[in-house]
């Protein structure tokens, strides 16, 4: 019988005002984890957005910041220093030993770097173009790609040296 009474009063509260006489909770929402508050923070971006981007890609907060352009990725470690003499003889074959070579539209430096690549393996935090870095930055940068990717970011003059 009570139970009919509670069907009946909240059938009438229905029909009297349009409300729902039960609320109905909505399901809790997990908590942003402190990495993606954080991230979110020094980018200058929102917490909540960055978390449902992050879900939406099926990514990590840094990866999707990375790939947005508004996180630089860290400097990878570099593999052991090669001698500089590597470097010279890859330089000679690629810009002709011009450290500073900016002839070419696309490819800077004396390793002759790409804009994407300089920016991927960290030359942004020397110079803004390859060709504008020092040679010891320049191998550095180079000492990170090659760590990744060997020499074939120089398919002619890699085989050379």
């Amino acid at each position: 019988m009570a139970i009919v009474l509670v069907a009946v009063m909240a059938l009438a509260q229905v029909i009297s005002d349009g409300t729902e006489p039960f609320e109905r909770a909505a399901p809790p929402t997990p908590p942003i984890p402190e990495e993606t508050v954080a991230l979110a923070d020094e980018v200058g971006v929102d917490a909540v957005q960055l978390q449902g981007a992050v879900v939406a890609t099926r990514s990590t907060p840094r990866a999707y910041l990375e790939h947005e352009g508004l996180l630089e990725p860290p400097p990878r470690a570099a593999a052991p220093a090669a001698s500089t003499a590597l470097w010279d003889r890859l330089a000679a074959c690629e810009s002709s030993g011009n450290w500073s070579s900016n002839s070419n539209p696309i490819y800077k430096g004396g390793l002759q770097f790409d804009a994407p690549t300089w920016r991927s393996y960290g030359g942004l935090a020397y110079a803004s173009s390859a060709h504008l870095a020092t040679k010891a930055q320049q191998i550095a940068v180079a000492e990170r790609l090659r760590a990744a990717r060997g020499m074939q970011p120089w398919p002619v003059c890699g085989r050379r040296v």
